[in-house]
């Protein structure tokens, strides 16, 4: 797992922040200017890591304007602080049941998000349902890591909950007259 290796090389090197990113990732202009407004801003609340291209990002708690907690489905580019890289690295990758976009879920970390993305992943530009479908078949993903099906019941519930709930009042009501 190449975001083990990073971790265990930002502990080595005493990094107290790293930017971690794929390498197929293309940033926003001015990127570096953006990064720096977002350390400052962030510097006003606790985080261990910071995702830059949140992707189905599931919220918990606003925490500014321009950050949120939450957790999210993916790892292609994202800031992680030395202590946070410390607990990380201890992990051993082989004992993971779903892929690292949904380990990092599991984990006892504090994920803040950004809600503009700062960085988009080549091929998930253009459409996120094509994108992820290439990251499986042809990315180190691989199908044969499980799917976190919770992170996916949560966002579904949370961008569509009105709908849900018109469904299920639909199907009751199906059932009442019947």
């Amino acid at each position: 797992m190449s975001h083990v290796r990073i971790w265990r090389d930002v502990v080595e090197k005493g990094y107290e922040i790293a930017l971690v990113t794929e390498d197929d990732v293309r940033f926003v202009p001015n990127f570096k200017q953006k990064i720096e407004d977002l350390l400052l801003e962030a510097s006003e609340f606790p985080w261990d890591m910071i995702n830059i291209g949140p992707i189905c990002p599931v919220i918990k708690t606003d925490v500014s304007s321009n950050l949120y907690e939450g957790r999210t489905l993916s790892t292609h580019s994202y800031l992680i602080r030395l202590e946070c890289a410390k607990k990380l690295a201890e992990f051993d990758p082989k004992f993971y049941k779903v892929g690292i976009d949904f380990q990092l879920n599991l984990f006892p970390i504090r994920i803040l998000c950004v809600r503009e993305s700062l960085a988009k992943q080549e091929c998930i530009d253009d459409n996120m349902i094509i994108g992820f479908v290439k990251s499986l078949v042809k990315g180190d993903i691989g199908l044969q890591r499980t799917v976190d099906v919770p992170h996916h019941v949560r966002f579904g519930f949370q961008r569509f909950k009105l709908y849900i709930i018109l469904i299920i009042l639909v199907i009751v009501w199906f059932f009442i007259r019947t």
